[in-house]
């Protein structure tokens, strides 16, 4: 047998057993799939809590659930939201790690598991600190030295909060490409997205329900939680309880005033 039919034999192979892992993972689909196909492609929890309201109050069976009003099979949701999360959201990253947006698409479709759950991607070299910790330049640097086909396995499965810390080193012009890019992937998927202040290098990101409720707003700024994002939402609630705080005590000191100077007119009567 020569080696060039050998080679043509094992990339037969190769080819079959990636289109066999395409087909595996088109049927397995669930709505927690799509779920996680959102999570993949770097979107806020308060989106995913967009899509579960829906799924719970519109129509949906073992195949497939509406969003926005439009009804598509789960395996379709999960395409549909790799390929146009990786167009709004993830290519601002990946052009700025030189790497083409198509095959951050290909390794979801393919690579993935089809169960939820962090992908197990280890790189073949080792970062000599926390990714999160690392300068823009220290990053970039970092992911050119390994091969492209881990270059694009270490984007595509960046944890939120590594997701983020590259978001916080991006230029302001570029938070807020990656601000439209979310508002417009939510109006494709039937979400409800829209960004708001724009202002001192922060983007802000808010999501409401059909009915027009806020759900969250989330910022592409400076800080981040445990989740990658900074939720602003909590901290207005904080916010809202000192001055409910504070105008409790001022109620106490005015009720106060208010004995004293009554004690003192009844003295003077």
């Amino acid at each position: 047998m020569s080696i060039r039919l050998c080679a043509g034999i094992c990339s037969g192979a190769a080819a079959a057993v990636l289109l066999c892992a395409g087909t595996l993972h088109a049927h397995a689909e669930t709505v927690e799939d799509v779920y996680q196909a959102m999570r993949d492609v770097g979107t806020t929890e308060a989106m995913i809590r967009d899509a579960k309201t829906q799924y719970e109050n519109a129509v949906h069976d073992e195949a497939g659930m509406a969003l926005g009003g439009t009804y598509r099979t789960y395996g379709e949701w999960v395409t549909l939201i790799h390929e146009n999360g990786v167009k709004y959201v993830v290519s601002v990253i990946a052009e700025e790690f030189l790497i083409d947006p198509q095959d951050i698409i290909d390794y979801y479709e393919i690579t993935l598991p089809a169960e939820g759950g962090e992908p197990a991607y280890e790189p073949s070299v080792q970062p000599e600190k926390p990714f999160s910790e690392m300068t823009l330049e220290e990053k970039k640097a970092y992911i050119g030295q390994l091969p492209y086909e881990e270059r694009v396995a270490f984007i595509a499965t960046l944890s939120p909060a590594d997701r983020k810390s590259i978001y916080n080193q991006l230029e302001p012009e570029k938070k807020a490409d990656v601000a439209a890019g979310m508002a417009d992937f939510g109006t494709d998927i039937g979400l409800h997205v829209s960004v708001g202040d724009t202002s001192g290098g922060n983007v802000e990101i808010t999501v409401h329900d059909s009915d027009g409720r806020l759900i969250d707003v989330t910022s592409l700024g400076l800080s981040a939680d445990a989740t990658g994002w900074n939720l602003t939402v909590p901290l207005l609630l904080s916010a809202a309880a000192c001055l409910l705080a504070l105008g409790g005590i001022l109620m106490i000191a005015l009720c106060g005033r208010q004995k004293d100077t009554g004690k003192e007119h009844d003295t003077d009567g």
